[in-house]
């Protein structure tokens, strides 16, 4: 007699659960955001502010394969202005008929405006880190102009401008002129811990984006305080033995050389006994092959090839040393992470320095560097000479 009354609540339950999620949202009502900018912009009322402008993927405009999407346009930029990157959030719902969705936010852009703000771009990067729908493997790159043109560029390429910029970067891991892609996840930690950092810096062209240099931000107030170029983004991955893939360009007898780096290794040492005049030594490991000669000389005979090797290692210790001294002398940052291995290998003596480490006192720009490099040539190509 007691079964009945048992069986009703399982009945109730297994009703409840075969009912689905009761906050289901249709697809057709999601608004797809693949992409943020961040400017400096007015506000309605006239004050200073922020804008910042999400790329919507469209559907109708991706099309199928065979049929190319048609006319319509494959995705749409929507712009909000205000005081806090929540208000504006709320502002763009009552802009849009679709409920934004971050899930699949591949490149947050912000201007190099923004970043040049003290602290600022620690207060934009709060929103996209604190989010529950952002995932942590958003890439961040700053913008040379308003990050708003990076969202117009027209690629001929890709419909979308900001998967054209995703693959942009995720093609530029090994090239040796450009950093790594870094995503919110990383910036979150460098945001706290104080440290001097880079960041990809991209510039908007008609119809594509260019991929080149580095933003440096000082970790004290997150500050952007310059940048390097492409050539010095160079040195710094040389130092630091990120990147390696390019070319080095020597003149041996006046006829061109193009060295094609294959493999880049590099070991920093530090000889910390003066706290104030301390000594870092780099040895930099390269081996690549000869990519093109202008000259007719035959590369194994008389000592070419050795010759050659010797030019190389010049050219990338000038390289090294420029990057070295835009650090010291004009940006006065540690862009090579030499206050994270004092922190990690000379903990007691980073708690005495920290506070004047590359800025107050300024220890970073009385560092000596000495850079010694080594190159090798794995292969000349399928030649060993042109003929005139």
């Amino acid at each position: 007699m007691r079964r009945p009354v048992m069986v009703l609540p399982l009945f109730i339950a297994l009703t409840l659960m075969l009912a689905g999620c009761w906050d289901t949202t249709d697809i057709e009502d999601r608004g797809f955001i693949v992409g943020s900018g961040i400017d400096l912009g007015g506000t309605e009322n006239g004050g200073d502010g922020i804008t910042l402008t999400h790329q919507f993927v469209v559907p109708a405009g991706i099309g199928t394969p065979t049929d190319g999407g048609g006319d319509t346009q494959a995705f749409d930029n929507l712009t909000s202005s205000g005081e806090s990157m929540f208000d504006i959030s709320r502002q763009m719902t009552e802009k849009t008929s679709k409920n934004p969705f971050y899930e699949h936010e591949k490149v947050i852009v912000i201007s190099d405006k923004v970043a040049e703000q003290p602290y600022l771009f620690g207060k934009v990067m709060d929103m996209f880190l604190r989010n529950s729908e952002m995932r942590r493997n958003i890439k961040v790159v700053i913008a040379n102009g308003q990050a708003s043109k990076v969202l117009d560029t027209k690629p001929q390429s890709e419909k979308i401008p900001i998967i054209y910029l995703d693959d942009i970067l995720e093609n530029s891991v090994a090239n040796i002129t450009e950093i790594q892609p870094i995503v919110n996840g990383d910036v979150q930690d460098k945001l706290l811990n104080k440290l001097s950092y880079i960041l990809p810096l991209v510039t908007p062209k008609k119809k594509s984006i260019e991929s080149m240099g580095a933003a440096v931000f000082n970790g004290y107030n997150n500050q952007m305080i310059g940048v390097l170029n492409g050539l010095e983004t160079e040195g710094l991955n040389l130092i630091t033995g990120n990147g390696k893939e390019g070319n080095i360009k020597i003149a041996i007898h006046q006829k061109n050389i193009a060295y094609e780096l294959k493999d880049v290794k590099s070991k920093i040492k530090l000889n910390v006994d003066d706290i104030k005049h301390m000594h870092v030594q780099v040895n930099i490991d390269t081996s690549g092959d000869i990519s093109e000669t202008f000259g007719t000389q035959n590369l194994f005979q008389g000592g070419s090839l050795s010759e050659i090797e010797k030019q190389v290692s010049r050219e990338i210790k000038r390289i090294a040393e420029q990057t070295i001294n835009t650090a010291q002398m004009d940006l006065k940052t540690d862009v090579f992470d030499i206050g994270k291995m004092l922190k990690e290998h000379h903990y007691n003596l980073w708690q005495q320095i920290k506070d004047d480490w590359d800025h107050g006192e300024n220890y970073f720009s009385d560092v000596t560097f000495d850079v010694n490099v080594t190159s090798r040539i794995n292969a000349t190509g399928n030649v060993n000479k042109t003929k005139k």
